[in-house]
Protein backbone atom coordinates (compact mmCIF):
# COMPACT_ATOMS: atom_id res chain seq x y z
CA UNK A 1 0.00 0.00 0.00
CA UNK A 2 2.87 1.76 0.62
CA UNK A 3 4.47 1.39 -2.31
CA UNK A 4 1.45 2.29 -4.67
CA UNK A 5 0.62 5.70 -2.75
CA UNK A 6 4.26 6.49 -3.70
CA UNK A 7 3.71 5.65 -7.31
CA UNK A 8 0.43 7.17 -7.49
CA UNK A 9 1.85 10.48 -5.64
CA UNK A 10 3.48 11.62 -8.81
CA UNK A 11 1.41 9.60 -11.36
CA UNK A 12 -0.97 12.28 -11.23
CA UNK A 13 0.87 14.89 -13.10
CA UNK A 14 4.16 13.52 -15.10
CA UNK A 15 5.88 10.19 -14.14
CA UNK A 16 9.22 11.96 -13.12
CA UNK A 17 11.83 9.33 -11.20
CA UNK A 18 13.87 11.53 -8.97
CA UNK A 19 16.15 10.51 -5.73
CA UNK A 20 13.11 10.41 -2.90
CA UNK A 21 11.33 7.53 -5.64
CA UNK A 22 13.80 5.83 -7.89
CA UNK A 23 14.07 2.98 -5.62
CA UNK A 24 10.38 2.35 -5.25
CA UNK A 25 9.75 2.77 -8.86
CA UNK A 26 12.41 0.23 -9.84
CA UNK A 27 9.93 -3.09 -8.97
CA UNK A 28 7.38 -1.65 -11.33
CA UNK A 29 10.24 -0.58 -14.06
CA UNK A 30 11.45 -3.92 -14.14
CA UNK A 31 8.07 -5.96 -14.03
CA UNK A 32 6.74 -3.49 -17.19
CA UNK A 33 9.88 -4.00 -18.61
CA UNK A 34 10.08 -7.08 -19.19
CA UNK A 35 6.37 -7.19 -20.53
CA UNK A 36 7.56 -4.70 -23.01
CA UNK A 37 8.04 -5.46 -26.52
CA UNK A 38 9.71 -1.86 -27.68
CA UNK A 39 11.24 0.34 -25.81
CA UNK A 40 11.93 3.87 -26.97
CA UNK A 41 14.28 6.94 -25.32
CA UNK A 42 15.46 10.47 -25.17
CA UNK A 43 17.96 12.40 -23.42
CA UNK A 44 17.96 16.02 -22.38
CA UNK A 45 21.75 17.38 -22.20
CA UNK A 46 23.78 20.46 -20.38
CA UNK A 47 25.60 21.15 -24.00
CA UNK A 48 26.39 18.61 -26.89
CA UNK A 49 29.17 20.97 -28.80
CA UNK A 50 32.46 18.70 -29.77
CA UNK A 51 35.89 19.76 -29.76
CA UNK A 52 35.59 21.23 -33.73
CA UNK A 53 32.16 21.90 -35.63
CA UNK A 54 30.42 19.45 -37.21
CA UNK A 55 31.15 19.67 -41.20
CA UNK A 56 28.58 18.71 -43.93
CA UNK A 57 32.25 16.91 -45.47
CA UNK A 58 32.99 14.51 -42.02
CA UNK A 59 33.30 10.99 -42.08
CA UNK A 60 31.44 9.09 -39.74
CA UNK A 61 35.16 8.34 -37.80
CA UNK A 62 35.37 12.04 -37.79
CA UNK A 63 32.34 13.04 -36.73
CA UNK A 64 32.43 10.67 -33.88
CA UNK A 65 35.64 12.07 -32.51
CA UNK A 66 33.72 15.34 -32.51
CA UNK A 67 30.45 14.02 -30.31
CA UNK A 68 33.16 11.85 -28.47
CA UNK A 69 34.34 15.31 -26.49
CA UNK A 70 31.17 16.91 -26.33
CA UNK A 71 29.63 13.09 -24.70
CA UNK A 72 32.42 13.48 -22.13
CA UNK A 73 32.13 16.83 -21.66
CA UNK A 74 29.46 17.90 -20.37
CA UNK A 75 25.95 15.98 -18.24
CA UNK A 76 23.08 14.35 -18.91
CA UNK A 77 19.90 16.34 -17.21
CA UNK A 78 16.85 14.13 -18.14
CA UNK A 79 16.74 10.52 -19.46
CA UNK A 80 13.24 9.88 -20.77
CA UNK A 81 12.31 5.94 -21.23
CA UNK A 82 8.84 4.88 -22.45
CA UNK A 83 7.81 1.14 -22.38
CA UNK A 84 5.47 -0.12 -25.01
CA UNK A 85 3.72 -3.34 -24.05
CA UNK A 86 1.42 -5.28 -26.58
CA UNK A 87 -2.48 -4.95 -25.84
CA UNK A 88 -3.84 -6.55 -29.05
CA UNK A 89 -3.45 -5.22 -31.92
CA UNK A 90 -1.82 -1.88 -30.35
CA UNK A 91 0.10 -1.04 -27.64
CA UNK A 92 0.17 0.52 -24.07
CA UNK A 93 2.30 2.96 -23.27
CA UNK A 94 4.21 3.71 -20.05
CA UNK A 95 6.17 6.59 -20.25
CA UNK A 96 9.46 7.77 -17.78
CA UNK A 97 11.32 10.57 -17.34
CA UNK A 98 13.95 10.47 -15.27
CA UNK A 99 16.19 13.43 -13.61
CA UNK A 100 19.83 12.28 -13.27
CA UNK A 101 22.64 14.20 -11.33
CA UNK A 102 26.18 12.58 -11.47
CA UNK A 103 27.34 10.91 -7.99
CA UNK A 104 30.04 12.13 -5.74
CA UNK A 105 31.51 9.94 -3.38
CA UNK A 106 35.18 10.75 -1.46
CA UNK A 107 37.44 12.35 -3.81
CA UNK A 108 35.60 11.26 -6.74
CA UNK A 109 33.80 14.84 -7.74
CA UNK A 110 32.53 15.46 -11.23
CA UNK A 111 32.43 18.52 -12.75
CA UNK A 112 29.20 19.88 -14.17
CA UNK A 113 29.87 22.15 -17.66
CA UNK A 114 26.65 24.17 -19.22
CA UNK A 115 26.84 25.46 -22.45
CA UNK A 116 24.73 28.38 -22.54
CA UNK A 117 23.30 27.74 -25.94
CA UNK A 118 21.96 24.11 -24.10
CA UNK A 119 21.31 26.29 -21.15
CA UNK A 120 18.85 29.38 -22.91
CA UNK A 121 16.94 25.74 -25.45
CA UNK A 122 16.34 24.07 -22.16
CA UNK A 123 14.98 26.81 -20.18
CA UNK A 124 12.72 27.92 -23.09
CA UNK A 125 11.33 24.45 -22.92
CA UNK A 126 10.75 24.49 -19.24
CA UNK A 127 13.25 22.68 -17.72
CA UNK A 128 13.54 22.30 -13.85
CA UNK A 129 16.79 22.94 -12.76
CA UNK A 130 16.29 23.19 -9.36
CA UNK A 131 14.58 19.26 -9.60
CA UNK A 132 17.74 18.11 -11.30
CA UNK A 133 20.18 19.64 -8.96
CA UNK A 134 18.23 18.68 -5.90
CA UNK A 135 16.35 15.79 -6.63
CA UNK A 136 18.51 14.05 -9.70
CA UNK A 137 19.31 10.30 -9.16
CA UNK A 138 22.85 9.34 -8.82
CA UNK A 139 24.27 7.52 -11.53
CA UNK A 140 28.05 6.00 -12.02
CA UNK A 141 29.67 4.27 -14.84
CA UNK A 142 31.63 1.26 -14.75
CA UNK A 143 34.54 2.50 -12.72
CA UNK A 144 32.57 3.50 -9.93
CA UNK A 145 30.55 0.78 -10.09
CA UNK A 146 32.97 -1.75 -9.85
CA UNK A 147 34.43 0.53 -6.86
CA UNK A 148 31.20 0.22 -4.86
CA UNK A 149 30.82 -3.52 -5.19
CA UNK A 150 33.84 -4.07 -4.26
CA UNK A 151 33.52 -2.27 -1.26
CA UNK A 152 29.72 -2.95 -0.33
CA UNK A 153 29.07 -5.94 -1.67
CA UNK A 154 32.01 -7.91 -1.89
CA UNK A 155 32.57 -8.35 1.27
CA UNK A 156 29.67 -10.95 2.20
CA UNK A 157 30.80 -12.42 -1.14
CA UNK A 158 33.48 -13.42 0.54
CA UNK A 159 31.85 -14.62 3.65
CA UNK A 160 29.08 -16.70 1.39
CA UNK A 161 32.09 -18.14 -0.70
CA UNK A 162 35.15 -16.98 0.31
CA UNK A 163 37.23 -20.44 -0.14
CA UNK A 164 36.80 -20.44 -4.01
CA UNK A 165 37.35 -16.72 -4.24
CA UNK A 166 40.20 -16.88 -2.83
CA UNK A 167 41.48 -19.54 -4.78
CA UNK A 168 41.15 -17.93 -7.51
CA UNK A 169 42.37 -14.18 -5.72
CA UNK A 170 45.48 -16.23 -5.30
CA UNK A 171 46.29 -18.05 -8.37
CA UNK A 172 49.49 -16.33 -8.14
CA UNK A 173 50.86 -17.08 -4.47
CA UNK A 174 49.32 -15.61 -1.48
CA UNK A 175 50.88 -13.04 1.05
CA UNK A 176 51.03 -15.60 3.98
CA UNK A 177 53.22 -13.34 6.44
CA UNK A 178 51.36 -10.37 6.10
CA UNK A 179 47.56 -11.87 6.26
CA UNK A 180 49.34 -13.57 9.71
CA UNK A 181 50.38 -10.52 11.24
CA UNK A 182 46.68 -8.80 10.50
CA UNK A 183 44.96 -11.74 12.10
CA UNK A 184 47.48 -12.27 15.30
CA UNK A 185 46.27 -8.75 15.87
CA UNK A 186 42.83 -9.08 15.42
CA UNK A 187 42.57 -12.07 17.64
CA UNK A 188 44.74 -10.25 20.20
CA UNK A 189 42.38 -7.38 20.16
CA UNK A 190 39.56 -9.33 20.95
CA UNK A 191 41.17 -11.68 23.31
CA UNK A 192 38.78 -9.50 25.74
CA UNK A 193 34.99 -8.72 25.53
CA UNK A 194 35.55 -5.20 26.06
CA UNK A 195 37.82 -4.71 23.17
CA UNK A 196 37.06 -1.47 21.12
CA UNK A 197 37.08 -1.14 17.52
CA UNK A 198 39.57 -0.50 14.87
CA UNK A 199 40.56 0.32 11.55
CA UNK A 200 42.41 -2.11 9.03
CA UNK A 201 44.43 0.54 6.64
CA UNK A 202 44.33 -2.50 3.59
CA UNK A 203 42.49 -1.48 1.05
CA UNK A 204 44.23 -3.93 -1.39
CA UNK A 205 42.79 -6.38 -3.35
CA UNK A 206 43.14 -9.26 -2.61
CA UNK A 207 44.35 -9.41 0.87
CA UNK A 208 41.41 -7.20 1.82
CA UNK A 209 39.26 -10.33 1.00
CA UNK A 210 41.38 -12.71 3.30
CA UNK A 211 40.78 -10.45 6.19
CA UNK A 212 37.20 -10.02 5.68
CA UNK A 213 36.88 -14.06 5.18
CA UNK A 214 38.84 -14.92 8.02
CA UNK A 215 37.29 -12.36 10.66
CA UNK A 216 34.25 -12.90 9.58
CA UNK A 217 34.32 -16.77 9.62
CA UNK A 218 36.89 -17.45 12.07
CA UNK A 219 36.48 -15.03 15.23
CA UNK A 220 33.29 -15.56 16.81
CA UNK A 221 33.39 -12.13 18.91
CA UNK A 222 33.88 -9.68 15.40
CA UNK A 223 32.58 -8.40 12.52
CA UNK A 224 35.09 -6.69 10.22
CA UNK A 225 33.42 -4.70 7.04
CA UNK A 226 34.57 -2.13 4.69
CA UNK A 227 33.96 1.65 5.13
CA UNK A 228 33.45 4.60 2.89
CA UNK A 229 37.12 4.96 2.56
CA UNK A 230 37.77 1.21 1.58
CA UNK A 231 39.58 0.18 4.91
CA UNK A 232 38.61 -2.53 7.15
CA UNK A 233 36.52 -1.85 10.33
CA UNK A 234 36.68 -4.25 12.79
CA UNK A 235 33.88 -4.25 15.74
CA UNK A 236 33.33 -6.15 19.21
CA UNK A 237 30.21 -8.18 18.79
CA UNK A 238 28.69 -10.74 20.86
CA UNK A 239 28.87 -14.48 19.47
CA UNK A 240 25.36 -15.66 19.57
CA UNK A 241 24.53 -11.37 18.01
CA UNK A 242 27.11 -12.02 15.32
CA UNK A 243 24.53 -13.49 12.81
CA UNK A 244 21.82 -11.37 13.42
CA UNK A 245 24.40 -8.11 12.70
CA UNK A 246 25.75 -9.23 9.75
CA UNK A 247 22.30 -9.73 7.99
CA UNK A 248 21.56 -6.16 9.31
CA UNK A 249 25.09 -4.87 7.69
CA UNK A 250 24.27 -7.30 4.30
CA UNK A 251 20.67 -5.62 4.01
CA UNK A 252 22.20 -2.20 4.92
CA UNK A 253 24.84 -2.46 2.48
CA UNK A 254 22.64 -4.00 -0.51
CA UNK A 255 20.79 -1.07 0.02
CA UNK A 256 23.29 1.69 -0.07
CA UNK A 257 24.81 0.37 -3.00
CA UNK A 258 21.45 0.64 -5.15
CA UNK A 259 20.96 4.18 -3.64
CA UNK A 260 24.81 5.02 -5.12
CA UNK A 261 24.46 3.32 -8.34
CA UNK A 262 21.28 5.22 -9.10
CA UNK A 263 20.04 5.64 -12.43
CA UNK A 264 22.93 2.80 -13.77
CA UNK A 265 20.74 0.13 -12.14
CA UNK A 266 17.32 0.75 -14.79
CA UNK A 267 20.45 1.14 -16.95
CA UNK A 268 21.67 -2.47 -16.76
CA UNK A 269 18.11 -4.05 -16.79
CA UNK A 270 17.82 -1.99 -19.92
CA UNK A 271 21.21 -3.51 -21.95
CA UNK A 272 21.12 -7.13 -20.09
CA UNK A 273 17.86 -7.75 -22.20
CA UNK A 274 18.36 -8.56 -25.70
CA UNK A 275 14.63 -9.66 -27.25
CA UNK A 276 13.23 -5.57 -26.93
CA UNK A 277 13.54 -3.35 -29.84
CA UNK A 278 15.27 -0.01 -28.82
CA UNK A 279 13.93 3.21 -30.86
CA UNK A 280 15.55 6.92 -31.03
CA UNK A 281 15.06 9.99 -33.66
CA UNK A 282 18.44 11.21 -34.47
CA UNK A 283 20.01 9.57 -32.03
CA UNK A 284 24.14 9.09 -32.43
CA UNK A 285 24.67 11.85 -29.73
CA UNK A 286 22.23 10.06 -27.17
CA UNK A 287 23.88 6.64 -27.91
CA UNK A 288 27.41 8.22 -26.71
CA UNK A 289 25.98 10.18 -23.39
CA UNK A 290 24.32 6.87 -22.69
CA UNK A 291 27.29 4.99 -23.13
CA UNK A 292 29.91 7.56 -21.62
CA UNK A 293 27.87 8.39 -18.21
CA UNK A 294 26.29 5.01 -17.61
CA UNK A 295 28.57 2.64 -19.10
CA UNK A 296 32.21 3.20 -19.62
CA UNK A 297 34.82 4.94 -20.89
CA UNK A 298 33.85 6.06 -24.37
CA UNK A 299 36.67 3.95 -27.12
CA UNK A 300 38.73 6.55 -29.00
CA UNK A 301 38.45 3.98 -31.61
CA UNK A 302 35.26 4.50 -33.33
CA UNK A 303 34.96 1.24 -34.80
CA UNK A 304 34.93 -0.48 -31.27
CA UNK A 305 32.19 1.95 -30.67
CA UNK A 306 30.04 0.82 -32.63
CA UNK A 307 30.78 -2.95 -31.89
CA UNK A 308 30.01 -2.27 -28.56
CA UNK A 309 26.69 -0.27 -29.18
CA UNK A 310 25.24 -3.81 -31.15
CA UNK A 311 26.24 -5.78 -28.20
CA UNK A 312 24.12 -3.13 -26.16
CA UNK A 313 21.49 -2.73 -28.36
CA UNK A 314 21.16 -5.85 -30.67
CA UNK A 315 18.37 -4.18 -32.64
CA UNK A 316 18.27 -0.71 -32.80
CA UNK A 317 15.68 1.51 -35.04
CA UNK A 318 16.47 5.42 -35.90
CA UNK A 319 13.17 7.17 -36.85
CA UNK A 320 15.05 9.91 -38.75
CA UNK A 321 17.01 7.46 -40.62
CA UNK A 322 13.99 6.04 -41.61
CA UNK A 323 12.23 8.72 -42.89
CA UNK A 324 15.35 10.07 -44.58
CA UNK A 325 16.28 6.93 -46.39
CA UNK A 326 13.53 4.74 -46.50
CA UNK A 327 9.92 6.22 -46.44
CA UNK A 328 10.87 9.73 -47.79
CA UNK A 329 7.51 10.07 -49.76
CA UNK A 330 5.87 9.41 -46.52
CA UNK A 331 6.49 12.76 -45.05
CA UNK A 332 6.53 15.52 -47.54
CA UNK A 333 8.89 18.60 -47.36
CA UNK A 334 12.56 18.94 -46.29
CA UNK A 335 11.87 18.55 -42.40
CA UNK A 336 12.46 15.19 -40.73
CA UNK A 337 12.15 16.77 -36.85
CA UNK A 338 9.97 14.25 -34.66
CA UNK A 339 7.26 16.70 -34.10
CA UNK A 340 6.87 17.39 -38.25
CA UNK A 341 7.46 13.51 -38.50
CA UNK A 342 4.26 12.43 -35.95
CA UNK A 343 2.52 15.48 -37.23
CA UNK A 344 2.51 14.13 -40.30
CA UNK A 345 1.80 10.79 -39.72
CA UNK A 346 -1.36 11.86 -37.59
CA UNK A 347 -3.08 13.48 -40.74
CA UNK A 348 -3.58 9.95 -42.13
CA UNK A 349 -5.45 7.09 -40.63
CA UNK A 350 -2.61 5.18 -39.22
CA UNK A 351 -3.03 5.77 -35.36
CA UNK A 352 -6.40 3.32 -35.94
CA UNK A 353 -4.78 0.86 -37.28
CA UNK A 354 -1.78 0.67 -34.49
CA UNK A 355 -3.72 2.28 -31.48
CA UNK A 356 -1.24 3.48 -28.90
CA UNK A 357 -2.66 3.86 -25.13
CA UNK A 358 -0.79 5.80 -22.43
CA UNK A 359 -1.15 3.59 -19.56
CA UNK A 360 -3.58 5.20 -16.88
CA UNK A 361 -1.39 5.38 -14.14
CA UNK A 362 0.80 7.95 -16.29
CA UNK A 363 0.81 11.39 -17.38
CA UNK A 364 -2.19 13.12 -18.24
CA UNK A 365 -0.17 15.70 -18.83
CA UNK A 366 0.60 13.77 -22.12
CA UNK A 367 -2.31 13.35 -23.60
CA UNK A 368 -4.66 14.84 -26.32
CA UNK A 369 -3.40 18.32 -27.40
CA UNK A 370 -0.87 18.60 -24.16
CA UNK A 371 2.42 18.51 -25.85
CA UNK A 372 5.35 18.47 -24.15
CA UNK A 373 7.98 18.88 -26.73
CA UNK A 374 11.94 18.59 -25.70
CA UNK A 375 10.88 17.06 -22.34
CA UNK A 376 12.66 13.62 -22.18
CA UNK A 377 10.10 11.30 -21.66
CA UNK A 378 7.46 13.39 -23.88
CA UNK A 379 10.22 13.36 -26.94
CA UNK A 380 10.57 9.17 -25.82
CA UNK A 381 6.70 8.86 -25.70
CA UNK A 382 6.44 10.42 -29.91
CA UNK A 383 9.56 8.87 -30.75
CA UNK A 384 7.83 5.44 -30.15
CA UNK A 385 5.00 6.40 -31.53
CA UNK A 386 6.75 7.54 -35.08
CA UNK A 387 8.02 4.08 -34.89
CA UNK A 388 5.44 2.16 -34.69
CA UNK A 389 3.05 3.80 -37.66
CA UNK A 390 6.13 3.72 -40.10
CA UNK A 391 6.92 0.37 -39.19
CA UNK A 392 3.37 -0.18 -41.05
CA UNK A 393 4.95 1.69 -43.85
CA UNK A 394 8.16 0.15 -43.83
CA UNK A 395 7.14 -3.66 -44.38
CA UNK A 396 9.79 -6.28 -45.50
CA UNK A 397 12.65 -3.15 -45.53
CA UNK A 398 11.95 -3.12 -41.60
CA UNK A 399 15.18 -5.73 -41.41
CA UNK A 400 17.38 -3.18 -44.12
CA UNK A 401 16.59 -0.54 -41.45
CA UNK A 402 17.81 -1.97 -38.53
CA UNK A 403 20.88 -0.59 -36.56
CA UNK A 404 20.72 2.03 -38.91
CA UNK A 405 21.89 5.25 -37.37
CA UNK A 406 21.34 9.06 -38.66
CA UNK A 407 24.45 11.16 -38.74
CA UNK A 408 23.35 15.13 -38.75
CA UNK A 409 24.27 17.31 -41.62
CA UNK A 410 26.27 14.24 -43.44
CA UNK A 411 26.60 12.29 -46.52
CA UNK A 412 26.42 9.08 -44.28
CA UNK A 413 23.72 6.51 -42.58
CA UNK A 414 26.05 4.58 -39.82
CA UNK A 415 25.61 0.96 -40.07
CA UNK A 416 26.29 -1.00 -36.79
CA UNK A 417 26.03 -4.18 -38.01
CA UNK A 418 29.43 -3.56 -40.26
CA UNK A 419 32.34 -1.65 -40.44
CA UNK A 420 31.49 0.29 -43.62
CA UNK A 421 28.69 2.87 -43.12
CA UNK A 422 26.27 3.90 -46.01
CA UNK A 423 27.26 6.58 -47.92
CA UNK A 424 24.42 8.52 -49.09
CA UNK A 425 24.14 9.55 -53.06
CA UNK A 426 23.01 13.00 -52.65
CA UNK A 427 22.48 15.29 -55.10
CA UNK A 428 25.52 17.53 -54.48
CA UNK A 429 29.48 17.55 -56.37
CA UNK A 430 32.02 18.30 -53.88
CA UNK A 431 35.38 18.32 -54.06
CA UNK A 432 38.63 19.26 -51.29
CA UNK A 433 41.68 21.53 -51.57
CA UNK A 434 44.40 21.79 -49.54
CA UNK A 435 46.13 25.38 -49.01
CA UNK A 436 49.17 26.68 -47.92
CA UNK A 437 49.57 27.50 -44.65
CA UNK A 438 47.70 30.72 -43.92
CA UNK A 439 46.62 30.67 -47.10
CA UNK A 440 42.81 29.41 -46.68
CA UNK A 441 41.09 32.49 -46.94
CA UNK A 442 42.96 34.10 -50.08
CA UNK A 443 41.67 30.13 -51.23
CA UNK A 444 38.27 30.90 -50.17
CA UNK A 445 38.58 34.25 -52.08
CA UNK A 446 40.05 33.08 -55.24
CA UNK A 447 37.12 29.98 -55.25
CA UNK A 448 34.19 32.56 -54.87
CA UNK A 449 35.35 34.79 -57.73
CA UNK A 450 36.12 31.81 -60.02
CA UNK A 451 32.13 30.81 -59.05
CA UNK A 452 30.36 33.87 -58.74
CA UNK A 453 28.61 33.34 -61.77
CA UNK A 454 26.43 30.39 -59.59
CA UNK A 455 24.54 32.76 -57.75
CA UNK A 456 22.34 29.98 -55.78
CA UNK A 457 23.56 26.87 -54.27
CA UNK A 458 27.34 26.55 -54.05
CA UNK A 459 29.33 26.75 -50.58
CA UNK A 460 32.51 27.35 -49.43
CA UNK A 461 33.63 26.40 -45.72
CA UNK A 462 36.52 25.41 -43.62
CA UNK A 463 36.99 21.55 -43.29
CA UNK A 464 39.34 19.55 -40.35
CA UNK A 465 40.40 16.42 -40.52
CA UNK A 466 41.27 14.34 -37.52
CA UNK A 467 45.16 15.33 -37.57
CA UNK A 468 43.73 18.40 -38.07
CA UNK A 469 44.52 19.43 -41.14
CA UNK A 470 42.58 22.29 -43.13
CA UNK A 471 40.85 21.85 -45.93
CA UNK A 472 38.64 24.13 -48.04
CA UNK A 473 35.57 22.11 -49.04
CA UNK A 474 33.76 23.50 -52.19
CA UNK A 475 30.26 22.08 -52.99
CA UNK A 476 27.21 22.56 -55.51
CA UNK A 477 23.91 21.76 -54.52
CA UNK A 478 22.92 20.06 -58.07
CA UNK A 479 19.07 19.71 -59.43
CA UNK A 480 17.67 16.79 -58.64
CA UNK A 481 16.85 16.19 -62.42
CA UNK A 482 20.47 17.03 -63.53
CA UNK A 483 21.77 13.53 -61.32
CA UNK A 484 24.44 14.89 -60.06
CA UNK A 485 26.85 15.64 -63.15
CA UNK A 486 26.26 19.31 -63.40
CA UNK A 487 28.14 19.89 -66.37
CA UNK A 488 28.74 24.18 -66.08
CA UNK A 489 30.25 23.53 -62.69
CA UNK A 490 32.50 20.70 -63.69
CA UNK A 491 33.61 22.67 -66.23
CA UNK A 492 34.29 25.65 -63.94
CA UNK A 493 35.73 22.93 -61.59
CA UNK A 494 38.16 22.01 -63.83
CA UNK A 495 39.36 25.82 -65.08
CA UNK A 496 39.43 26.51 -61.24
CA UNK A 497 42.43 23.41 -60.43
CA UNK A 498 45.54 24.50 -62.60
CA UNK A 499 44.64 28.33 -61.40
CA UNK A 500 44.69 27.35 -57.80
CA UNK A 501 48.15 25.91 -57.50
CA UNK A 502 47.17 23.36 -54.23
CA UNK A 503 46.03 19.63 -54.39
CA UNK A 504 42.52 18.48 -54.96
CA UNK A 505 40.65 15.76 -54.72
CA UNK A 506 37.20 14.79 -55.26
CA UNK A 507 35.37 14.11 -51.79
CA UNK A 508 33.95 10.62 -52.62
CA UNK A 509 35.37 8.55 -52.86
CA UNK A 510 39.30 9.83 -53.03
CA UNK A 511 39.51 12.08 -50.46
CA UNK A 512 37.28 9.85 -47.84
CA UNK A 513 40.06 6.52 -48.53
CA UNK A 514 42.74 8.95 -47.68
CA UNK A 515 41.10 10.10 -44.91
CA UNK A 516 40.32 6.40 -43.20
CA UNK A 517 44.14 5.73 -43.55
CA UNK A 518 44.83 9.03 -41.54
CA UNK A 519 42.75 7.70 -39.24
CA UNK A 520 43.93 4.32 -38.65
CA UNK A 521 47.44 5.91 -38.34
CA UNK A 522 46.29 8.07 -35.46
CA UNK A 523 44.37 5.05 -33.95
CA UNK A 524 48.13 3.59 -34.09
CA UNK A 525 49.57 6.34 -32.64
CA UNK A 526 47.21 6.67 -29.40
CA UNK A 527 47.57 3.28 -28.96
CA UNK A 528 51.29 3.71 -28.53
CA UNK A 529 51.06 6.54 -26.88
CA UNK A 530 48.93 4.07 -24.00
CA UNK A 531 51.46 1.43 -24.32
CA UNK A 532 54.17 3.87 -23.54
CA UNK A 533 52.44 5.38 -20.42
Amino acid sequence: AEYMGIINSFSKTKMDVVRSNFMAVYDDFERIFKKSEVVSFDLEMTGIKGSDSESHYDTPWERYQKLRVAALKYRIIQVGITLLERQGDGYIAHPFNFYVFPESSGKFVPEIVMDAEALAFNTKNEMDYNKWIREGIPYVNKFMYDIHYENLIRTFDYIDNGDKLLKEDFKYGPNVDKLGKHLKKIVAKFATEDASPFTIFESRHPMRGMVLFEVNKKVENAIAIVNDAGYIDVINVLPAEKAERLAALRAANERRFLERIGFTRFFRLLTENRDKVYIGHNCLLDLLFLYSHFKDTLPIDYFAFKQSIKVIFPRLFDTKVIVNSFLKEIIPGNSSSLQTVIDELEKTDIATKVPITLHPDFSAKYTGENKSYHEAAYDSLITAKAFLYLRVFLGERETEACNKVFMLRSNYDIDINKREDNFINIPVNIFLLQPKKGQADKLKDDLREIFASFDKGVFIRNHFTMDKTLYVAIAYEVDKDDKGNNKEFLQAKERAIPLLGCPVYDAWPTFHEKNLTGYQEYLSRRAKEKEDL
